[in-house]
């Protein structure tokens, strides 16, 4: 497997764009570590990003090295324009 930006694409339909739109949803990372997850449907696009928060810094996208044993669940409520 890759690393980088953890995403996933193709969800059936874009998200709004306008902010109250766009959707977000809690995520658990299972042998993964990461500070104030987040699971955000970007804005006018098809794809899942995952965010991060630490200690009041800026957002930022999750990372993930490729291995096994590493599972990730989550809800993702979004509306379409």
């Amino acid at each position: 497997g890759g690393s980088g930006s953890m995403v996933i694409t193709g969800l059936p339909y874009a998200a709004g764009g306008a902010l109250g739109n766009r959707g977000n949803g809690p995520v658990q990372f299972y042998n993964m570590t990461f500070p104030g997850e987040y699971a955000v449907a970007e804005a006018s696009a098809s794809q899942v990003n995952f965010r991060g928060i630490s200690s009041n810094a800026a957002w930022q996208d999750v990372s993930i090295t490729a291995g096994t044993g590493k599972y990730l669940q989550f809800s993702l409520t979004y509306t379409q324009t």
